[in-house]
């Protein structure tokens, strides 16, 4: 909210030709992990189609407030069973704070990314006409070879 409704008209435009997503949510915001199935409806909607699915990965953001117990840290069954629901690939928890998993959660995303790459390639056309005229080879001069 604070203010997104305003560039509702924009947003589209920001998720065209994505080729993957991280979708993050915080344990001291309430709702925000339900909040994330609004955002993979959205790259649902602007960054894949038909025939083309994005890899999304939900990212837990603050892992080291579950680590203090600050937040209780959602069961490895609960987040499957959400992640299965809701069309995202895997999760992950993250700490921006403590540098936690952050690289992880990129390696894990751009694996991801290699393998839809190849399933969405156009075929390589059997032949090609060159658009460029290639230039006549050099005819020999009767005259001097200088």
């Amino acid at each position: 909210t604070a203010g997104q409704e305003r560039f509702a008209a924009v947003i589209p435009h920001y998720y065209r030709g994505a080729a993957g997503a991280l979708v993050v949510f915080s344990p001291d915001v309430l709702d925000s992990l339900e909040d994330t199935i609004t955002w993979k409806a959205n790259i649902d909607k602007y960054a894949s189609g038909p025939e083309k699915q994005i890899p999304v990965l939900l990212v837990g953001n603050k892992k080291d407030m579950y680590d203090e117990n600050l937040y209780k840290q959602p069961s490895e069954a609960y987040m499957d069973e959400f992640c299965q629901k809701n069309g995202f690939f895997k999760w992950i928890l993250t700490s921006a704070k403590e540098n936690i998993n952050l690289d992880a959660a990129i390696i894990e995303l751009v694996k991801r990314m290699l393998e839809y790459e190849g399933r969405f390639q156009s075929p390589k056309p059997q032949s090609t006409v060159s658009l460029h005229k290639e230039p006549a080879p050099a005819e020999k001069s009767k005259g001097c070879d200088c």
